[in-house]
């Protein structure tokens, strides 16, 4: 089910929300429910803007391959909402979905505290961890860090900062330090901390709270490396004198996962005291990773519509998503032709995402039907010429497809939201 039966997202029903009051609402319910979240053991936390999905997804990987039971959560879904709730490195059943669900929501109305999607999610997902055994846990933020439902947890194993960025910037900021700042808090005392390829201002501010906290925090770039052997795809791995070479090339594509890929090394590598896990279950791992949506090959899936044509499919939604697809796209550029399919949420299109795709060849706007509140393919079509690029409106991704049905030679990326994946699988079943 795409959707659970409960709660309704407040997007849908225009709800106003007072963020800040997150832990109040939250706090009330988990206490009713024994306080689930403080039974949790292990937990690894991940902020940031990009990458924090393929991170988690490379983290239970590894685990799982070391013989460890993973429970993670990650948001947000693509196909069904089960999708976010990981338990033993298996998919949370429909059934055990709903108890918790209904668990959740049963007192949330005795106590008339109205909680957000994200909030009752996150509970019911503390709440199945709490009643499943587990070796790890780990948990992505939601959207944010400082007030970030997820945040709620103060016990933790070590936390991982992936590369920040602007988004969401309606609740997050304009402003690049304050976006730092608001994901950096999710770090605690006596909990090493691993960082991400960084700008300056945001490492800085991380930097600041770390030293502040006097946390042990390791740095992309300062404290661990990696070295790409650009022909093969292989790369080493070096962190002070922990060494890995000769590292298989990553199953998912795009030189900006080598980087997420190395910070999750680095991680475990701080871990090492408390899990068994060696340089061959970290290779084995770096071949099987599975994360949707992610520079996905689709091109099967598609077959029937663009025969003659190369397809994927990226969840670029912002610009630093946007600039790693542009430069996987100029990278690995055996094409006559190079064109983007995008589509976004209302009021989500910028020219700073768009301006990275300057160099294509042809860019096609179109409505996401997966999208609660797709923007209007004219309105990214009139953005896109503003700046001038070579942009054309379609109704729908079906409608695109059907037009690009004859190109040859020609690789389309289909990007700008998440949602676009349901679309891409219901065409596939059409």
């Amino acid at each position: 089910m795409y959707l659970p039966h409960w709660p309704i997202p407040s997007t849908i029903i225009n709800k106003e929300i007072d963020y800040e009051a997150v832990f109040e609402r939250m706090s009330v319910i988990l206490n009713k429910l024994g306080n689930p979240h403080k039974k949790l053991q292990n937990v690894i936390h991940i902020s940031g803007t990009n990458g924090k999905g393929s991170s988690a997804a490379f983290l239970g990987e590894i685990f799982k391959q070391s013989g460890y039971l993973a429970h993670i959560y990650t948001s947000p879904h693509i196909h069904d909402c089960n999708e976010r709730i990981i338990l033993g490195n298996e998919k949370i059943t429909n059934n055990y979905l709903y108890e918790t669900l209904e668990e959740v929501r049963l007192i949330s109305e005795v106590e008339k505290i109205a909680l957000t999607f994200s909030e009752a999610f996150t509970i019911s997902a503390f709440l199945a961890f709490s009643k499943v055994k587990s070796d790890v846990i780990i948990i992505e933020c939601i959207m944010g860090g400082r007030i970030d439902p997820t945040n709620i947890i103060e016990n933790k194993l070590a936390t991982l900062i992936t590369p920040i960025s602007y988004d969401h910037e309606e609740y997050l900021s304009d402003n690049i330090e304050r976006i730092a700042l608001e994901k950096a808090m999710i770090i605690r005392p006596n909990t090493p901390l691993i960082v991400s390829s960084q700008c300056e201002q945001a490492k800085n501010i991380i930097k600041i709270l770390a030293d502040d906290q006097k946390i042990d925090s390791y740095y992309y770039g300062d404290d661990f490396d990696i070295l790409l052997n650009e022909d093969s795809g292989k790369f080493e791995f070096a962190f002070g004198e922990y060494h890995l070479p000769n590292l298989p090339k990553p199953s998912l594509v795009g030189q900006h996962q080598y980087i997420n890929y190395a910070c999750v090394i680095a991680l475990i590598k701080t871990l090492q005291d408390q899990y068994n896990i060696t340089s061959n279950h970290i290779e084995s791992a770096i071949k099987k990773t599975y994360w949707p949506g992610r520079l996905e090959n689709v091109t099967d899936l598609l077959k029937k519509h663009c025969p003659n044509t190369d397809i994927f499919i990226d969840g670029a939604h912002n610009p630093s998503g946007a600039f790693a697809l542009s430069k996987w796209i100029t990278q690995t550029n055996n094409y006559d032709k190079n064109i983007a399919i995008i589509g976004f949420s209302k009021d989500k299109c910028k020219k700073e995402f768009l301006i990275n795709l300057k160099d294509l060849d042809e860019i096609i706007a179109v409505r996401v039907e997966g999208e609660p509140y797709p923007e209007d393919p004219e309105i990214i079509k009139k953005i896109g010429q503003e700046i001038n690029l070579n942009i054309t409106a379609r109704d729908d991704l079906f409608e695109a497809l059907y037009c690009l049905k004859n190109q040859k030679k020609t690789r389309i990326i289909i990007c700008g939201s998440l949602h676009l994946n349901r679309d891409v699988r219901k065409i596939s079943k059409g």
